[in-house]
C-alpha cells in the first residue's frame, strides 16, 4: 500500500452512532413529509348517501301529518314565481314614480316603500302605497297571492350535489312579498274594509307557515319573521282602529287555521323545533361526506380545498398542497361524534322551558377549539333559533289576547280588570308565558291597558321597556339576560 493510500485510509473516520441516528431521523422525516404531501394532494371525497331525498321525504311527511293530506310540489314553485314577479315589478314602480314622496323615510326608493308602517308614515307615503298597489304589474302579482292560505308546497332539493348551498336559500323576494302584503292589510284596515284586511292577514300567515315547514333553518327563521311581521301589523291595527266583532273573529280564526292552534294552544301546522334541528343535522352530515375522506370505518380527514370551495365559494381556490393541513384538524370520526352530541343536546334543550335552559349546559360553537374547524364553520347557532321560536309563540299568544281584549271591550264597554275575565267568552283559557314562570302580566289603565311578559330575567319590572325601539327585544335576548326590562306584547289602543 502506498503512503498516499495509507494516509487517505487513516483520514476516514467511522460514522458515529449519533450521526447515523441523525441521518436516519432526517430520512424518516423527509419520507414522512413526502407521504403527508402525497396523502394530502391525492385526498378524495366519496359521497354515498342521498340526504336530499331523505330531507324531502321528511318534509312531505311533516306536511301530510299536519294537514292530513300530502303537499303539492309545484305550489312552492308558484309561490316563488309570485315573489319574483313582485320583485320585478319594482322596475315599473321606479318608472312610474321616479322620486320618493314628501316625508318618505325609507332606506331605499322604491324598494322599501312597503317596509314602512302605513299608520305612521307620512300621508304622501301612504297615498303612494295605494297608488303603487294599483299598478298593473304589482296588482297582478298580488292577486295571485289568494292561493297562500291553502298552500302546501315544498322545495325540491338538488340530487347528487352538495346541499350546503341550500342551507342559505335566496329568500329576499319572499321577504319583500310579505312586506307588501302587510301594507295591503293595513291599507284595507284604514279604509275599514275589514274582510279584505283579514284576508291579507291570512295570506301573510299562510306564507309564513309554508316557509316554516321547509327543510332549512333559514326557511324556518324567515317564516317566523313573516308571521311576526303579520302580527306586528295586526297589533298596530288594533291600536289605531276599532275593528268590529266580525273582523276580530276573522283575524283570530286566521291565526287558528294557519298555525293549527289546538285547544291547548299548540301549533299543530308548524313543525316542532326538533324537526328542524334534525334537518340541520342531516344537512351537516351531507357536508361531511363532501368534505372528508372515508376510510371505510367511520374515519377520514378534512379536505380543506373541497371544504373551502363549498363553505366559502367566493374565496380564491386553495392550492391542493394546503390539503396537507387537513391532517392536523379534527377528522371525520371526531367531527361526526361532536356533531351528533351537539344536535342531540339542542334537541333536548328545545323541549325544555326558557327558564330551564338558563341552567342547562350547552356546546357553544364559537368556543370550540380551533382544531374543530369544520364544526366552527358549518354548525348553525341553534340556541338563537330555539329562542326565536319561543318568541314567535309569545307573539302569537299576545296577538290573540289583544284580539280577545278588543272583543271584551265591544261586549262590555270596557277592558277587563284581569285576564281571567276573558274566560270563557273571549278565550277558552289564558296561556302560560313561554319565557316567564310568573305568567303573562296585565293591568287595566283607565280606558286602555298594558299587556307584557316579564321576559328572560323572570322579574316583573312593571312593564318597563327600552327607550329605543330597536332594543325592544332586550327582555328576550341572550346577551343582556333581559335584566331590568319587560317585553310589551302590543301597543294598547290609543286614547
Amino acid at each position: 500500500m502506498s503512503d498516499d493510500s495509507a494516509r487517505r485510509g487513516a483520514g476516514r473516520q467511522p460514522m458515529s452512532r449519533a450521526r447515523k441516528i441523525t441521518l436516519l431521523v432526517g430520512v424518516v422525516l423527509v419520507v414522512l413529509l413526502a407521504w403527508f404531501v402525497v396523502r394530502g394532494v391525492t385526498a378524495k371525497v366519496s359521497p354515498t348517501t342521498d340526504y336530499a331525498t331523505e330531507l324531502e321525504q321528511r318534509t312531505i311527511a311533516q306536511i301530510a301529518t299536519a294537514d292530513g293530506v300530502p303537499p303539492t310540489p309545484n305550489q312552492w314553485d308558484v309561490i316563488m314565481r309570485i315573489a319574483d314577479e313582485l320583485e320585478a315589478s319594482w322596475k315599473s314602480v321606479a318608472k312610474e314614480f321616479p322620486a320618493a314622496p314628501d316625508g318618505y323615510a325609507g332606506e331605499r326608493w322604491p324598494d322599501h316603500l312597503f317596509a314602512g308602517n302605513a299608520f305612521t308614515v307620512s300621508e304622501a307615503t301612504r297615498q303612494r302605497m295605494r297608488d303603487v298597489s294599483l299598478l298593473p304589474d304589482v296588482r297582478s302579482a298580488l292577486e295571485r297571492t289568494t292561493m297562500l292560505p291553502n298552500a302546501r308546497g315544498y322545495r325540491t332539493l338538488p340530487k347528487g350535489q352538495p346541499l350546503i348551498a341550500w342551507t342559505m336559500p335566496p329568500l329576499s323576494p319572499v321577504r319583500a312579498m310579505a312586506r307588501t302584503m302587510g301594507a295591503q292589510m293595513q291599507l284595507a284596515a284604514l279604509d275599514e274594509r275589514w274582510e279584505l284586511s283579514a284576508q291579507w292577514y291570512e295570506r301573510m300567515l299562510g306564507l309564513g307557515r309554508v316557509m316554516m315547514v321547509q327543510t332549512t333553518l333559514i326557511d324556518r327563521l324567515v317564516g317566523i319573521a313573516i308571521i311576526s311581521l303579520a302580527n306586528e301589523r295586526m297589533r298596530t291595527i288594533l291600536a289605531h282602529t276599532s275593528p268590529d266583532e266580525a273582523a276580530l273573529r276573522a283575524f283570530d280564526a286566521a291565526i287558528v287555521r294557519q298555525l293549527g292552534i289546538d285547544e291547548l294552544g299548540a301549533h299543530k301546522r308548524v313543525p316542532p323545533m326538533e324537526h328542524t334541528i334534525e334537518n340541520e343535522r342531516l344537512f351537516l352530515m351531507d357536508s361531511v361526506q363532501w368534505c372528508f375522506t372515508d376510510d371505510g370505518s367511520g374515519g377520514g380527514r378534512l379536505v380543506l380545498s373541497q371544504f373551502e370551495r363549498l363553505a366559502m365559494p367566493l374565496n380564491p381556490p386553495r392550492n391542493r398542497i394546503a390539503d396537507v393541513m387537513g391532517s392536523f384538524v379534527a377528522g371525520r370520526e371526531a367531527t361526526v361524534k361532536l356533531a351528533n352530541e351537539y344536535f342531540q343536546q339542542e334537541t333536548e334543550r328545545s323541549k325544555a322551558t326558557v327558564q330551564q335552559r338558563k341552567t342547562t349546559p350547552a356546546i357553544e360553537i364559537d368556543k370550540l377549539p380551533r382544531t374543530q374547524l369544520f364544526m366552527r364553520m358549518v354548525a348553525p347557532p341553534l340556541w338563537s333559533a330555539v329562542r326565536t321560536s319561543d318568541q314567535l309563540h309569545l307573539d302569537v299568544i299576545g296577538t290573540r289576547l289583544l284580539i280577545a281584549l278588543e272583543r271584551h271591550r265591544i261586549r262590555t264597554g270596557a277592558y277587563p280588570a284581569a285576564l281571567r275575565d276573558l274566560v270563557p267568552v273571549e278565550a277558552s283559557f289564558i296561556p302560560a308565558d313561554p319565557f316567564s314562570t310568573i305568567g303573562l302580566l296585565y293591568r287595566a289603565e283607565g280606558s286602555t291597558y298594558v299587556l307584557y311578559s316579564a321576559g328572560l330575567d323572570n322579574t316583573d319590572d312593571g312593564g318597563k321597556v327600552p327607550a329605543k325601539e330597536g332594543e325592544r327585544f332586550h327582555a328576550l335576548g341572550r346577551d343582556r339576560e333581559g335584566k331590568g326590562y319587560d317585553y310589551m306584547l302590543g301597543a294598547p289602543k290609543k286614547e
